[in-house]
């Protein structure tokens, strides 16, 4: 475990997960690279464009139901930090708007 930026421990944990961008009011497929009480990493493709401040909801696939998520699984974030990852993916660091948010969320 990582103790960085965040303040908080940080686990690694590559799951499927859906933000909502809530400006566009759309979903973009992601996959989370690590998580702690007071935010996540996801990785997504670049064809998303997100800013630093923009508001997010992220809900990950913790495998209870398959392929499905719910709108109340859904933690809102605000982007810290986006960076490039490759030619087709970056990732994007969420800060949670209420601390363990996603903790109590799985």
């Amino acid at each position: 475990m990582l103790m960085d930026r965040r303040g908080t421990e940080r686990m690694d944990l590559v799951r499927p997960a859906k933000i909502l961008n809530c400006r566009s009011r759309k979903f973009i497929a992601a996959e989370t690279c690590n998580l702690s009480q007071s935010g996540v990493l996801v990785k997504i493709d670049r064809s998303h464009p997100v800013s630093h401040g923009d508001e997010l909801e992220v809900a990950i696939d913790w495998g209870r139901s398959p392929g499905l998520l719910g709108s109340e699984e859904l933690v809102t974030g605000r982007v810290v930090r986006v960076a490039s990852m490759d030619y087709v993916s970056q990732s994007v660091a969420l800060q949670f708007a209420r601390r363990g948010a996603m903790v109590s969320a799985a």
